[in-house]
């Protein structure tokens, strides 16, 4: 009986270990996919394709493994890749948020400021500014842990 107790025991741990694996290969896996096509259509239903999963359980188990939402994770990636680039000062802002995957002047600002702090007109004329001093403006630490 004790035998079968630690077999049955060992079971189960390869069992959660596999499942572990497969979780962390999933997040690996969304977020990969994210990053690399941040200008194109990243919607949970798109996102869930690339995965092989069901959206609503895609989302579920994102959050419950990372204890982040989706589109926030994702929303925080384009206002990154969108300060890399208007760093640079040679790129329009109406482009930079078409190349991070924003349709909508609106909809760009609206996120930029809801993780930069300011909006991405302020963000650009602030690197303007500072780029002799080599300082770039950043919004609080806390927001982009």
């Amino acid at each position: 009986a004790a035998y079968l107790e630690r077999v049955a025991t060992l079971m189960f741990q390869l069992q959660d270990e596999g499942q572990s694996q497969h979780a962390n290969s999933l997040i690996a896996s969304v977020d990969g996919h994210t990053h690399a096509h941040l200008g194109e259509d990243l919607s949970l239903t798109r996102l869930a394709e690339v995965v092989y999963l069901n959206p609503s359980y895609l989302s579920r188990v994102y959050k419950g493994l990372t204890g982040r939402n989706l589109s926030e994770v994702i929303d925080k990636a384009r206002v990154e890749r969108a300060r890399e680039l208007l760093r640079g000062g040679s790129l329009r802002i109406h482009g930079v948020g078409r190349m991070v995957g924003y349709d909508t002047a609106a909809s760009f600002t609206r996120v930029f400021r809801k993780w930069a702090g300011m909006t991405p007109q302020e963000y650009a004329e602030a690197c303007a500014d500072t780029r002799v001093s080599g300082e770039i403006p950043e919004k609080g630490d806390d927001a982009w842990a």
